[in-house]
């Protein structure tokens, strides 16, 4: 479901601000930059349904209940399994580029389990983990705001299909 949400250019900022302090949040694309083609759509949310993480080989997958499940396996296995059987299917003539769906990051360190080849002695054994990010995280969204930047319009999406699976 589509809906239109009457919201001034100027009222942008707050209304990103109140989200940002939610679980997950997320923008995607650049509000003030110069406006091209491909910067149009800026796109943002928070409160995943379902989020996976993993860091070495701890993986954890929460789900919008509070269930979590934590595994110790590949966390490309892991990733596989867990995409399986959650493709978000997309309408055709749809107006918008992205309407819901998958939202993270893929980190370098996931090189040593894509491309276990490389082998540990090209591995830095000295590097230190200051930052501590996890090297996967995916939510999954299923209600995506979005602000056409030509248009000046926001819109907000919800996806019935992902808040009725179980």
């Amino acid at each position: 479901m589509l809906f239109p949400v009457p919201l001034r250019e100027q009222d942008l900022p707050a209304l990103l601000a109140e989200l940002s302090g939610r679980p997950g949040f997320f923008v995607l694309g650049d509000a003030w930059g110069p406006l091209t083609p491909a910067s149009r759509w800026v796109f943002f949310g928070s409160d995943p349904r379902e989020h996976l993480e993993t860091k070495g080989r701890h993986c954890t997958w929460r789900r919008r209940q509070a269930e979590v499940e934590e595994t110790s396996d590949d966390p490309m296995m892991t990733l596989a399994m867990w995409l399986a059987g959650r493709a978000v299917q997309r309408p055709q003539g749809r107006k918008r580029p992205f309407l819901s769906g998958w939202v993270g990051w893929l980190g370098h360190d996931l090189a040593w389990h894509i491309e276990p080849h490389l082998g540990s002695h090209l591995r830095p054994q000295i590097a230190r983990d200051d930052l501590a990010l996890p090297d996967l995280s995916l939510g999954l969204y299923h209600t995506v705001w979005a602000w056409d930047r030509l248009a000046k319009a926001l819109t907000v999406f919800v996806d019935e299909e992902i808040c009725d699976e179980p």
